[in-house]
């Protein structure tokens, strides 16, 4: 499986699990580790919190942290996981939807060209 198909199979199990009848619980963390404990655990899915992840590097909370930053943790838990991951990227690091967008496939494209 290459990775864009790895990654839309991950979005499409996450988006199944919004509509389960299971309540869907996303529990959060802020490294590699925390999310293959999780995934271990039993968590179908997890997600980053943009403040775990700002205070675990030495930052404050509220965008202080270097977008880049946030999206390299992003990109280290997602690829430690088999599971969906969301990322808490806050209000997007930007002013405009010009730049909201360019964030997002950054974050969405991870070690994988956009197309």
């Amino acid at each position: 499986m290459s990775a864009t198909d790895a990654q839309m199979a991950k979005a499409e199990r996450f988006l199944a699990l919004h509509h389960a009848p299971a309540l869907l619980v996303l529990p959060n963390i802020w490294d590699p580790l925390g999310a293959l404990i999780l995934q271990r655990l039993g968590f179908p899915a997890v997600a980053t919190a943009s403040a775990a992840i700002a205070y675990s590097l030495g930052s404050d909370d509220g965008e202080r942290l270097e977008l880049s930053e946030m999206l390299g943790s992003a990109r280290r838990i997602a690829a430690a996981v088999d599971v969906p991951l969301t990322a808490d990227v806050e209000s997007g690091y930007a002013e405009d939807l010009g730049d909201l967008t360019a964030n997002v496939r950054e974050l969405v494209r991870g070690s994988r060209p956009l197309e």
